[in-house]
C-alpha cells in the first residue's frame, strides 16, 4: 500500500537520536511499497537534516548517510500539488489552523485514499477529524 509520509514522519527514519518515534512497518514503505509525497517535501527534509546539522544532532558522516538513504528510498513527489494549494489544501488549513505545508500532505492522502504517516499532532488530529487513515499507527 503506498503512504504518504511527511517530513515528521521520515526524521526519525534518518536521525539516531528520534529513533523512539519511528512509525512501524515505515522502513518496507521506504523501500518496497514507495511512498507519495507533496512536491515541498523534500526541501522540507532537507530543512529537517539542516537544522539537526546546527544543533549538533547530526554530523557530516551521518548526513551523508541520511542523503544516501533517501536516495535509496522509493519516493514518488505528486504532481498537483501547486494546483490545491489555493483549493483544497487552503480550505484544510483554514479549517484546522495547519500550515499549508502541512495541509498539502493531508489533502494528497485524501485525494489518493492513502494512509498518512506523520509525528505531527495538529496534523494527526486534523487527519483523525477528515477521516483519513493513518499509518503505523
Amino acid at each position: 500500500m503506498t503512504v504518504v509520509i511527511d517530513a515528521s514522519a521520515i526524521g526519525p527514519y534518518l536521525l539516531a537520536d528520534e529513533q523512539e518515534h519511528l512509525l512501524p512497518g515505515l522502513d518496507g514503505a521506504l523501500t518496497e511499497t514507495g511512498v507519495v509525497v507533496p512536491a515541498h517535501w523534500h526541501v522540507e527534509v532537507a530543512n529537517l537534516l539542516l537544522v539537526a546539522s546546527r544543533r549538533g544532532r547530526l554530523d557530516e558522516a551521518s548526513r551523508a548517510e541520511a542523503v544516501q538513504t533517501l536516495s535509496c528510498a522509493l519516493v514518488n513527489v505528486d504532481q498537483r500539488t501547486a494546483e490545491q494549494a489555493l483549493a483544497r489544501s487552503w480550505t484544510l488549513a483554514k479549517a484546522y489552523r495547519l500550515t499549508i505545508y502541512d495541509a498539502a500532505y493531508l489533502e494528497l492522502a485524501q485525494r489518493g485514499g492513502m494512509p498518512l504517516a506523520t509525528n505531527d499532532d495538529a496534523l494527526l488530529r486534523a487527519a483523525i477529524a477528515e477521516n483519513v487513515k493513518l499509518f503505523g499507527r
